[in-house]
């Protein structure tokens, strides 16, 4: 079924055999996102592994984000964190504590930073009905907020990573260990 959701078509999936067809048969047709102006905002241009279109450069952060974040070794290590933590916090703790490691003081900021960001994106916005609609973007409000939190989030995300920096040329670490997180592994890449 085809919803028109305002200038945004929706497809609406009933059936087993349409969402193996969908899935399945026809994946890579299905793979990319609509575009969306707040999520190109905080994605700097479609950049990350969640909007970024369906190709080369999605299969690259795909493969690092699968073997170096999502690795059994890597998972097992953030055992005792999923046992500890309530369902709400448990993405955003163990998904910054896998990327920026034990010792970043801004990992509280980065999570409260991407809760309000998620509660922002996944609400309802008449702006985001009309897409060709710039204005709609302004006369709301919306893309102010967008642009505001993200820049917050630049901000703490660049502290996290001087600080990575500054961690390695203190201690010269040269290898790959259990000492390294996320971060550490993209600025070695």
């Amino acid at each position: 079924m085809l919803l028109q959701l305002g200038q945004v078509p929706a497809i609406i999936v009933s059936s087993p055999q349409v969402a193996k067809e969908v899935m399945k048969t026809h994946d890579v047709v299905f793979a990319s996102r609509p575009h969306f102006p707040p999520a190109q905002i905080i994605s700097y241009n479609y950049r990350d592994i969640v909007f970024s279109p369906y190709g080369d450069s999605w299969k690259q952060l795909r493969k690092i984000c699968v073997s170096e974040l999502l690795s059994a070794k890597r998972v097992q290590s953030f055992q005792s964190i999923r046992e500890k933590s309530k369902i709400y916090s448990l993405m955003y703790g163990i998904t910054s504590r896998a990327a920026f490691g034990n010792r970043s003081r801004d990992q509280e900021a980065f999570a409260s930073v991407r809760g309000e960001i998620t509660k922002l994106m996944s609400g309802f916005n008449i702006a985001d009905m009309f897409p060709s609609v710039g204005l709609l973007q302004w006369l709301t409000g919306y893309k102010s907020q967008v642009e505001k939190l993200h820049q917050e989030a630049d901000r703490i995300v660049k502290n996290i990573i001087n600080e990575h920096k500054k961690r390695k040329a203190t201690l010269k670490i040269c290898k790959i260990g259990d000492d390294e997180d996320l971060v550490d592994v993209l600025l070695k890449i």
